[in-house]
């Protein structure tokens, strides 16, 4: 299982990617401006979907969604590994 990170999940292609790749069974931090556009990922994938508010114009915006992703232990752990293989 992977775990992505799409911007702009609330239309066009970034939703029909988020969608595609839940449905594979992967798991998703979903973003987009306005979360209230992504209730359907929360209650359609409540297991794989990790709804973040993302504003990549707003700085609090991209430091929240950073702490978000950061706090997703599946996310943490992905980098973490890849921290440890860069250092050796």
């Amino acid at each position: 299982m992977k775990t992505w990170l799409i911007t702009g999940c609330s239309t066009g292609l970034g939703r029909s990617l988020a969608k595609a790749v839940l449905q594979k069974g992967d798991n998703v931090l979903v973003t987009a401006r306005d979360t209230k556009k992504l209730e359907e990922f929360e209650k359609d994938f409540p297991r794989t979907a990790l709804i973040v508010r993302l504003d990549v114009t707003d700085l609090p915006s991209v430091t929240e969604a950073v702490r978000a992703v950061w706090d997703s232990a599946t996310l943490r752990g992905i980098l973490q590994k890849r921290a440890w293989r860069l250092r050796l």
